[in-house]
C-alpha cells in the first residue's frame, strides 16, 4: 500500500520531506519525534478497512498553510497541523457534504484531525479563526 507523507519545516527545525511510507526512515523518525515532543499521536486508532490513515503534516504560519495544495486517496486522512505562528489558528476541511474542523490551535501547539474522504474531488481547507480565511489562509485537498 502506498501512503504519501508530507512533512514541512516545523518550529523544531525539521526539513521539508515528501516520500512514500515504508520501512522506518527519516520521515517516520521525524514524525515519531513530533509525536513525542507534542504528545499528539499522529496516527491514533485504526482507519477504515483496517488500514492505517494516510497522514499529512502541515504547518500553519501567519495566514498560510504549507503545503496549501494536497493530494490524497479516498479513505481516512489524518491531518497533523503544527501552528508555527505566534497567534491562534484553526483548521477546517469542507466540501462534498463534509465539514470537519479544529476550531483553535494555540500558538506553538500541534493538533490533529482525521477526516474520511468518500467522494473524489476538491475540498477546501481554511482557517476558521476571525478573518484568517479572508487574509488568504486557504488551500485545497484533492481526493483521487
Amino acid at each position: 500500500m502506498r501512503t504519501t507523507v508530507l512533512t514541512l519545516a516545523l518550529v523544531l527545525g525539521f526539513s521539508t520531506v515528501a516520500c512514500d511510507q515504508g520501512d522506518e526512515g527519516p520521515v517516520e523518525e521525524t514524525l515519531d519525534e513530533i509525536d513525542e515532543a507534542t504528545g499528539v499521536d499522529t496516527l491514533e486508532g485504526e482507519a477504515e478497512a483496517d488500514r492505517p490513515a494516510e497522514r499529512v503534516v502541515l504547518q500553519a504560519t501567519s495566514y498560510a498553510y504549507q503545503p496549501s495544495a494536497i493530494t490524497v486517496g479516498p479513505g481516512d486522512v489524518r491531518f497533523v497541523i503544527n501552528n508555527a505562528a505566534d497567534i491562534v489558528h484553526g483548521f477546517e476541511v469542507e466540501g462534498h457534504g463534509l465539514e470537519e474542523a479544529i476550531q483553535e490551535i494555540p500558538a506553538g501547539a500541534t493538533d490533529s484531525l482525521t477526516v474520511t474522504f468518500e467522494t473524489p474531488g476538491d475540498y477546501r481547507i481554511y482557517c476558521p479563526v476571525a478573518n484568517h480565511e479572508e487574509l488568504g489562509m486557504t488551500g485545497t485537498v484533492t481526493v483521487q
